[in-house]
């Protein structure tokens, strides 16, 4: 499991906290930019146990398809759902997208 002290946990963590607001990515993106492809379920696993605590932008990470990962009746869905929306992207159903440019 990963821990705090880990180098890959620090890697994905800085991977993470690089998500600038209103901007979104991948599971899998996350783990490539922090050099450690196939590591998807690894970003999964520190967001589920460390998001909180060390303060990590989660709502702004979403499946390969740019989906939410929740089921729209979980009440997580709702809050990322808010918290994309307040950051300007727009959400129907599960799927994400950032505006066209004239939008904004």
């Amino acid at each position: 499991m990963p821990t705090e002290g880990d180098e890959k946990f620090q890697a994905i963590v800085r991977a993470l906290q690089d998500v600038a607001p209103g901007t979104l990515c991948s599971y899998g993106e996350i783990a490539q930019r922090a050099g450690l492809p196939g590591y998807a379920r690894y970003v999964a696993y520190i967001l589920k146990n460390h998001a909180v605590t060390a303060n990590l932008p989660w709502h702004r990470i979403v499946t390969h398809q740019h989906h939410i990962p929740f089921p729209p009746n979980d009440s997580r869905y709702a809050l990322q759902r808010s918290l994309l929306e307040a950051e300007g992207l727009i959400v129907k159903g599960q799927r994400v997208r950032t505006p066209p440019s004239n939008e904004k």
